[in-house]
């Protein structure tokens, strides 16, 4: 999940940066735009920005002729007068295009991360994971030994394949860029098979040599054969300050105790039988109290650093594992403890001609006491991680939400001045007999060729980049690349909507002007 994350920041970035580096600069309503006047002969070469202003008529231009193409053959007057109306402010129309392009742009890259991503995730569990049950917790990620030790028990089980993550283990004195973890041989041979390039992982793990992920032993510079020093700081009781402090204790109690004895012998020398027996009351209570007391109060814990030699036995290069340091469970013992030791995840295959629900069904009756712990097979594995990733998306969905309200109120201000600059033409237009569904046509048609227009843009941007982010992390586990067709395609149709909802208002405020009034404006 760290390296799809990672590829989603990216993607996010890089659509940032696009989006950023491509903005113009916005034009002011109140000037009429220009009318295109040729080159003289003898004038110099046209500067950046004119040759830029060029380059954005041009494209206005042949994006209205191509968008506009179906409209125009659909709907003759209508869809004529609208692809005509798009080139004329093309500045206009590419800042009112570009909210909805960069909102799209970024959706559409990240939605061909993510898809990749699940489809990278399902190609790992359908062509590389071998085991019929995955077991994880909700509880921090930690499962009990003893669930481990009684998922052994169930009827069906034939192997069981825990990884305990080692905290705080360094190596040479420096911690690595990712997580050390202790697992059994039978994890590359049973569970998910290991690619090294160098070296045997499963003979490795077995002879307790230490493997590296590919990208550790390339940041560090480590080779198989290579000797490095494994520390990490446990903390263990300290045994003589526990026992000091119980001594402490048990003193301070006979000490109290022999005090309130004391008090209890003087009051009744006095005559005070009552506050004596109170006494003897509270004596006992105290006593009781002080047997009652926790243990664990009283033990004294120490930091204390262990350490052992290792040997690489080899580096292995798959994406899952290429982040990890991994050793096996003797070792793994030698330099942790139990409360810098925890199992992470665990992976079980069934007997040969085991019913597979049957054991399903046993495992989780077996796991029901631990509570947090929950069993899935290879589909609901599939499942959830694909819903982790769904859940990310969430938030790229509510971007696109917002730049789609964003491009609503820039596509309406666009018409409102279109319609403005055009209030003469459009009571011309309604002289001659264009009736009003035609103006509300034209100007519908006008809005979705503008909120098209960004949309295709922004497909295309989002997907060209989505594509290249996917093959930059794709050793890093995007192996699969997946584009989300059905996902692009509502887009586009939602910009058609998005478009003729934005020409509501402008058209009926067009036709709100009495026809002389318009027809006598300037």
């Amino acid at each position: 999940m760290k390296r799809i994350l990672c590829a989603l920041l990216s993607a996010l970035l890089l659509l940032t940066l696009t989006a950023c580096g491509g903005k113009k600069p916005a034009e002011d309503p109140s000037v009429q735009p220009p009318v295109e006047q040729p080159d003289p002969p003898d004038s110099p070469a046209p500067s950046e920005a004119e040759q830029s202003l060029a380059d954005l008529r041009e494209t206005i231009r042949a994006a209205g002729a191509v968008l506009g193409w179906l409209p125009s053959k659909a709907f003759t007057v209508t869809g004529r007068l609208a692809q005509r109306n798009i080139s004329r402010s093309k500045r206009r129309t590419s800042n009112t295009a570009a909210a909805l392009f960069v909102g799209v742009a970024i959706v559409s890259c990240l939605g061909v991360v993510a898809t990749s991503a699940k489809a990278s995730v399902n190609s790992l569990v359908d062509t590389g994971l071998k085991a019929d049950f995955a077991v994880s917790s909700a509880s921090a990620g930690q499962i009990p030994d003893q669930a481990i030790k009684d998922i052994k028990k169930v009827d069906g089980v034939n192997h069981v394949v825990s990884n305990r993550v080692v905290l705080g283990v360094k190596y040479d004195g420096k911690a690595i860029n990712g997580f050390t973890f202790a697992t059994q041989p039978e994890l590359f041979t049973k569970i998910f098979a290991a690619e090294t390039t160098e070296g045997d992982a499963a003979a490795a793990l077995k002879d307790g040599k230490l493997l590296v992920g590919k990208t550790i032993a390339d940041d560090r510079g480590w080779h198989v054969g290579q000797k490095v020093k494994a520390t990490a700081e446990n903390i263990v009781v300290d045994k003589e300050a526990t026992a000091k402090a119980q001594a402490d204790y048990q003193a301070k109690v006979q000490a109290h105790v022999q005090e309130l004895q004391s008090q209890a012998q003087q009051l009744a020398a006095s005559g005070d039988s009552a506050g004596a027996q109170a006494k003897a009351s509270e004596i006992e209570q105290y006593t009781n109290d002080a047997k009652n007391v926790d243990p664990k109060t009283l033990v004294k814990t120490k930091k204390v650093t262990t350490g052992k030699t290792l040997t690489i036995g080899a580096i292995v290069s798959n994406s899952v594992y290429r982040d990890f340091a991994i050793v096996n469970d003797d070792l793994a013992e030698q330099i942790g403890n139990k409360q810098t030791m925890f199992v992470m995840q665990a992976f079980v295959t069934d007997k040969r001609g085991a019913d597979t629900a049957q054991v399903k069904k046993a495992l989780k009756k077996t796991i029901k006491k631990y509570y947090t712990i929950v069993v899935f097979d290879r589909d609901e594995y599939k499942s959830t991680m694909s819903s982790m990733i769904d859940q990310m998306l969430m938030v790229l969905y509510a971007l696109l939400a917002l730049s789609i309200i964003i491009a609503i109120f820039g596509i309406v201000n666009t018409l409102a001045l279109s319609v403005s600059e055009r209030t003469k033409e459009i009571g011309l237009l309604r002289a001659i007999g264009t009736s009003r569904g035609q103006v509300r046509g034209m100007l519908g048609i006008e809005a979705a060729i503008i909120s098209v227009f960004g949309t295709v843009l922004g497909l295309v941007v989002g997907v060209a980049a989505g594509v290249v982010i996917r093959a930059v992390y794709a050793s890093e586990g995007l192996e699969t690349l997946a584009i989300p067709w059905l996902q692009l395609l509502v887009f586009l149709l939602l910009s058609i909507v998005v478009g003729l909802v934005s020409s509501i208002s402008p058209a009926s405020r067009a036709l709100k002007q009495p026809v002389l009034d318009a027809v006598a404006s300037e």
